[in-house]
């Protein structure tokens, strides 16, 4: 039986898909390691699935018929995985030698320790985001103060430390709360306990839901900075569009917020009507007295407000 089972969803990323196919079987020869590589096709039109076909025959092919999002194709494989660990793996990561072992050893030595998290990094070496805090009412406040607060969001994004963050300073291994589904490695029992990846997320916080589900069950998860992967980020929602992705993101929010902090829901709705309402006022008055085109500005904010409304629960 094999004692990793790896799962990468992929969409229209060939040639990122095949550099990380390429850098983790170049990692895995490297241990002792019993393994298993899923590969799960979301409808891709770039030849996707013949490349995998033609060049990784060691890998197991999974195409869809549609594009089911993350969640459910990473489900696709985690219902019948057998091995006792499970690596999921965006298509746009580059596997730097020795990461996949540094994991499994610092999870299978520490029977408390029910996922593991490398230091992610940019193609230019800057470190990215690999870990975060659960969504909170005054995260969100930040976070559309950041983001949504046009035309000064950028003084706050600087305030509260968006650019420069935990991660970038932790050298040594510790305990959080969330970490990035772009490359993690879970205990299989995880998801028989607490179940697998939630669904009705199409793109963007399936790492809080489950996250907030194993903290509630009594898993502790950790960040471990000495196994490296390298995450070019938002390959395939780049593909998508800007405006699609931050839809995607709103509509995640309000369904975490709603399922597990239903008493601070519509305090959260309120937060982001009130500044992305403010940013479409802004970007419209900007826009008149510049006479500049801040047009992407204002239909950017219009949809997200417009999703914000259908999303009101019922």
């Amino acid at each position: 039986m094999s004692q990793i089972e790896i799962v990468i969803v992929n969409w229209n990323t060939l040639e990122l898909t095949r550099r990380c196919l390429e850098s983790l079987l170049a990692d895995l020869r490297q241990t002792d390691l019993e393994y298993k590589i899923w590969v799960v096709d979301n409808s891709s039109t770039d030849g996707s699935p013949a490349m995998i076909r033609a060049e990784f025959p060691q890998v197991n092919l999974v195409e869809n018929r549609e594009n089911v999002g993350f969640a459910r194709a990473n489900n696709q494989v985690l219902r019948t995985a057998t091995a006792p660990l499970v690596l999921l793996l965006n298509s746009d990561t580059v596997t730097h030698q020795g990461a996949i072992k540094s994991m499994v050893d610092q999870i299978s030595g520490r029977p408390g320790i029910a996922a593991v998290g490398p230091k992610l990094i940019y193609p230019n070496g800057a470190v990215q985001r690999s870990f975060t805090r659960l969504p909170s009412v005054i995260g969100e406040l930040k976070y559309c103060l950041a983001f949504h607060f046009f035309p000064f969001n950028s003084v706050f994004y600087t305030l509260f430390g968006f650019g420069t963050r935990a991660w970038e300073r932790s050298t040594a291994l510790r305990e959080v709360e969330v970490l990035s589904a772009a490359c993690v490695l879970i205990r299989k029992e995880v998801f028989d306990r607490v179940g697998l990846l939630a669904e009705d997320y199409f793109l963007f916080s399936e790492e809080n839901d489950l996250f907030c589900r194993m903290k509630r069950a009594g898993f502790r998860s950790v960040y471990l900075p000495e196994a490296v992967v390298t995450h070019v980020v938002g390959a395939s929602r780049r593909k998508r569009g800007g405006v699609d992705s931050q839809v995607n993101f709103l509509k995640s929010r309000m369904i975490f917020f709603r399922r597990y902090h239903a008493s601070s829901y519509f305090l959260v709705r309120a937060i982001y009507r009130l500044f992305l309402a403010w940013s479409i006022f802004m970007a419209r008055l900007v826009k008149t007295l510049k006479r500049s085109s801040n047009s992407d500005y204002v239909t950017m904010y219009s949809r997200l407000l417009e999703t914000l409304a259908e999303t009101r629960a019922s």
